[in-house]
């Protein structure tokens, strides 16, 4: 950093002409993988070592011991009492020995690190040499985000205690806080977004792609409001909390993972397990000492998997993508391409942008902008589809209340008991009185359900009122017209009866389960289904109904009421119970396991 030099400039004593100011960096010698002590000693061989440079090669990451060594001469006349020893931001724990003699410490060399690097002032005992060999042992260590480590920069100086920087650990923090102001910011944007979509879910629970991302993005906020506060004190010990921020960071990504298969409405077996399992990936690399190459990996094998799942959801959806889908698949582009970068050392881009002071994650500030773009998009389409929702409740209330109108237009000898199995069902049963004393009685089902079912049922009750004949043959041909003429409504089983004070009835059928006189079975002939053929032809019969009968009139669902044990009510059942009620007998058949809209007619003889 910069502003250290300044620093050290401004604390020391130049003026006087015997300072001692030795840069130390630049060339050392180094021996990877080997401890051994004769390694600190002066007279060591090192010539075959390796020549490493400081600072710009500090930053090497391979787990293992490092030593390096560097042979300086004193100037002539320096004193060899009052020397100070200045070393910058080494990222693993080391010890640093002067001819051989133990010098100081930097964290703990006999494991794995135990402090944020910083740079540290060391000052010698009197040395009676004027040539001085310095050797740091280094335990090289992994496993620590980007913000607990430092960056590659000195001073690495040999000077008096005079000219010895001062207070330089102090500095170095106050500029890592500021440097990482930027990513606690983003960070806390994230989580904003990810606590609004969290209560936005709070509120319509079967959006799962709200509860994913917002978990998602409550998890990046976590890990970073962490790695923040391992810079708030001087003391942290980052790997006492590295297995924690591993842990978030795997699962950010399970809950990414989520939101994509749940975007894609794809939901294999497979993401349940991820969510058992992934805390697995941290905890290996804490059983291998915080080989952040463990976790690193593993968190790309996971992240990877989004792919397949993206590309299988975007092939069922015939290679149409709406835009939450094409958000989503950037921000995984995203993801891969920032750990190809940073972890695999494809270096296509820095990691990072130097804003003055600042210092900007790119992938981070891409992730700001997908995730408030991602969203925005998610809460829109919750909002448009509770409008919708609205609307729709509307209309089908509106529909269910016409529905609940016909149905209550009825004299006393003739009863209906509707149950829709929704809200609004496709069943009808429509009462209407005739000028001889007489009525006539249209009952029937209409396929599907919902509010095209409870329309069409509005269509037929319109065609009824405004009929021309009541003929029940002619009037289901008259229906028959009006369906297969218009547009695609489906098919609609139907039964009209036309019944006089008398008991005389007239029957015709197109399609639907046969009525039940005195406790039997009508035989009547099954007419096509309205609205499938306009040249369908019904034909008409009569029957009597006797005093102290009833006719009885149900919908197939009714018959077709199915059990646990999958058994259907069934048409023995149906007729069994045919003489009672038409309450008794809807709740016999709700009771057995209702599955679809239940409809029961039945009518008495007039009284005269």
């Amino acid at each position: 950093m910069k502003t250290l030099l300044a620093i050290i400039l401004a604390s020391g004593s130049l003026n006087a002409q015997n300072a001692l100011w030795i840069d130390l960096s630049g060339p050392w010698l180094s021996r990877a993988g080997e401890d051994r002590p004769e390694f600190a000693q002066p007279g060591f061989d090192d010539r075959n070592w390796t020549p490493y440079v400081l600072p710009a090669s500090f930053m090497e990451t391979r787990a293992g011991y490092l030593w390096l060594r560097k042979t300086v001469d004193l100037p002539a006349g320096t004193p060899g009492h009052s020397l100070a020893l200045t070393l910058g931001t080494w990222n693993h724990s080391y010890e640093v020995y002067v001819n051989g003699t133990l010098a100081g410490a930097s964290g703990n060399s006999t494991e794995r690190g135990h402090q944020i690097p910083r740079p540290r002032t060391f000052f010698l005992p009197p040395l009676e040499k004027p040539r001085i060999t310095i050797a740091i042992r280094s335990l090289r260590s992994q496993g620590l985000p980007a913000v607990w480590r430092g960056e590659a920069a000195g001073p690495f100086l040999l000077t008096g205690t005079a000219q010895a920087p001062k207070d330089l650990a102090v500095s170095y923090f106050n500029q890592l806080r500021v440097r990482n102001t930027a990513e606690l910011a983003f960070g806390l944007l994230i989580g904003g977004l990810g606590l609004l979509l969290w209560l936005a879910w709070l509120r319509e629970q079967s959006r799962k792609p709200l509860l994913w991302f917002a978990v998602s993005l409550l998890a990046h906020c976590s890990v970073t409001l962490l790695r923040f506060s391992g810079l708030l004190s001087e003391t942290f010990d980052p790997y006492r909390w590295v297995l924690l921020e591993q842990l978030l960071s795997s699962l950010q990504t399970i809950a990414f993972i989520g939101s994509v298969a749940s975007v894609y409405e794809f939901r294999p077996p497979w993401i349940r397990l991820l969510i058992w399992v992934w805390p697995l990936p941290a905890l290996v690399a804490k059983w291998n000492g915080n080989n952040s190459d463990v976790f690193r990996y593993a968190l790309a094998v996971l992240s990877l998997s989004a792919i397949p799942l993206a590309a299988f959801g975007w092939w069922r959806s015939r290679f149409k993508l709406d835009r939450r889908q094409v958000l989503l698949a950037a921000a995984l582009c995203t993801t891969l391409l920032n750990f190809a970068n940073s972890y695999v050392g494809l270096g296509l881009f820095p990691s990072r942008l130097r804003l003055g002071p600042f210092a900007i994650l790119l992938f981070q500030l891409c992730l700001l902008i997908l995730a408030i773009l991602i969203a925005w998009e998610l809460l829109t389409r919750l909002r448009e589809d509770g409008l919708e929702s609205v609307r729709l409740k509307g209309e089908m209330q509106a529909a269910r209340l016409v529905q609940q109108l016909f149905l209550a237009t009825r004299p006393a000898h003739i009863d209906v008991v509707y149950e829709p199995a929704q809200e609004v069902g496709g069943d009808f049963a429509f009462v209407f009185p005739l000028d001889d004393g007489g009525h006539l009685i249209a009952a029937g089902d209409v396929s599907g359900k919902g509010l095209k079912a409870a329309m069409i049922v509005s269509v037929i009750a319109g065609a009824l009122r405004n009929r021309r004949a009541n003929e029940p043959a002619e009037l289901l041909a008259e229906l028959n017209r009006a369906l297969a003429g218009g547009p695609d409504h489906g098919f609609v089983t139907a039964i009209i009866v036309r019944c006089t004070p008398r008991g005389e009835l007239q029957l015709a059928s197109a399609g639907n389960p046969p009525p039940y006189l005195a406790g039997f079975e009508l035989e009547m002939a099954a007419g096509l289904p309205l609205g499938i053929s306009l040249d369908a032809s019904y034909a008409t019969q009569t029957a009597a109904l006797q005093e102290g009968e009833q006719l009885t009139l149900v919908s197939d669902g009714v018959v077709e009421a199915e059990n646990a044990q999958r058994e259907l009510f069934g048409f023995d059942r149906t007729r069994e119970i045919s003489t009672q009620s038409a309450q008794e007998i809807a709740e016999a058949a709700k009771s057995w396991g209702q599955n679809d809209d239940i409809t029961v007619v039945t009518v008495g003889r007039k009284n005269a």
